[in-house]
């Protein structure tokens, strides 16, 4: 090791930093669990969208196969008020025509 200078103090000047070196390691530490707090909420806020996106979507998919049932229903309620009207005639002024 002849020519070279073995150095045992840091790039940072320790004595002059406005905070210590515990402090800064502190501080490093806090911000590194913010920095991962960050992304778990990130990531997690993104699963919810995603889950409401699904949600919607089968609602949209159950409401539009539940209002096709309601026109049937309501097709077939009215083929049979059809029926009832044409073979049993409830209307007193139209008993004097006769049926066709």
């Amino acid at each position: 090791m002849d020519g070279y200078i073995v150095s045992k103090s840091s790039f940072i000047n320790w004595e002059n930093a406005p905070i210590g070196k515990e402090a800064f390691i502190a501080l490093f530490i806090f911000m590194s669990g913010l920095v991962g707090e960050g992304f778990y909420f990130y990531n997690r806020f993104l699963e919810l969208e995603n889950n409401m996106l699904e949600a919607n979507n089968k609602i949209e998919e159950l409401l539009s196969k539940h209002i096709e049932n309601e026109e049937e229903e309501f097709a077939k309620l009215e083929e049979r008020v059809k029926f009832y009207e044409k073979e049993f005639n409830i209307n007193p002024l139209s008993w004097r025509k006769k049926k066709k």
